[in-house]
């Protein structure tokens, strides 16, 4: 048996302005705040592939009212020219933290940016997360875990044509960081032998700690998969054989892609975040089933 049985996916409802009703979404970020339900979600142009990331409110954690415009759209900073992507949200007691995607088109380069403000509708850019680094120049999408003596950082680089998933850890979510040693691995002759990414961690204070990643096989069909590691994020304890999700047969003609973003406890359930092919946003309802399961 899977240590999770996945029971339903559905699509997220959202209110689209006309400006942007063709426009893909995808990686979708959820959370919730005093019973509400917030979305982050990357807003791309299909023509251009440009990109700004818009913020939604909504009461049952599916339907989705979008505020109109961009709440983090590229500047005159170069290193976000063309887009702002894939957000990552973390409320705070007194402001919020968001880590996200910077693109340029030109240079070819993704960076891991960051802005902060009181409320996710007032944020101010702070630039750049890692310093210049050789190895880490292209570095996007991070997952947090706060362990008992420091804080832990998953984050997607590139290792050549390859995606991977590096570790930086700090002292507290303000920094700075410091690189380590990667953990999670690609595995030979697996479903993620080839490309691999992070997704949202499941953690609660004292217990396991869960990362639902993404990986891929050498077509690049991206499949949703977990991970779990100890208390302080230095070794990996187990690892799913299979993948959780894949993207569904229908609707054809959109890439084999099934990428996790966001993830929110409701009782013994798991809203897991999705978007497939790259433009559908979605979410499955999952259930730890078998505790002890996996590699």
């Amino acid at each position: 048996m899977s240590r999770f049985t996945v029971f339903e996916h559905e699509p997220l409802v959202l209110s689209r302005q006309p400006e942007v009703d063709d426009f893909f979404h995808l990686s979708p970020y959820v959370w919730k705040v005093e019973g509400t339900y917030h979305l982050a979600v990357r807003v791309q142009d299909p023509k251009t592939l440009d990109s700004f990331i818009a913020h939604g409110v909504g009461e049952d954690g599916r339907r989705f009212e979008m505020a109109r415009g961009a709440a983090i759209a590229p500047g005159s900073n170069p290193l976000e020219k063309n887009g702002c992507e894939d957000p990552t949200v973390v409320p705070l007691d007194d402001r919020c933290l968001v880590f996200y995607t910077g693109w340029n088109r030109e240079t070819g380069i993704a960076k891991l940016m960051q802005a902060m403000g009181p409320t996710f509708d007032t944020l101010e850019k702070h630039g750049r997360v890692f310093p210049p680094d050789k190895r880490y120049a292209y570095t996007k999408e991070p997952s947090f875990v706060q362990g008992p003596d420091r804080c832990s950082m998953f984050f997607e680089y590139a290792d050549g044509d390859l995606s991977r998933i590096g570790l930086a850890c700090a002292g507290s979510m303000a920094g700075p960081w410091r690189f380590e040693d990667p953990l999670v691995i690609r595995r030979k002759e697996e479903w993620d032998l080839h490309h691999l990414s992070t997704g949202p961690v499941l953690y609660t204070p004292g217990e396991r700690i869960t990362m639902f990643y993404n990986g891929s096989d050498e077509k690049a069909d991206w499949r949703i998969g977990w991970i779990e590691f100890d208390t302080n994020c230095r070794t990996v304890l187990r690892r799913g054989r299979e993948p959780l999700i894949r993207r569904p047969p229908e609707p054809s003609g959109m890439p084999d892609i099934a990428f996790a973003a966001s993830v929110v406890v409701e009782g013994e359930d798991l809203w897991l975040y999705y978007s497939i092919g790259d433009q559908v946003v979605m979410r499955a309802r999952l259930r730890e089933t078998d505790p002890d399961a996996g590699e």
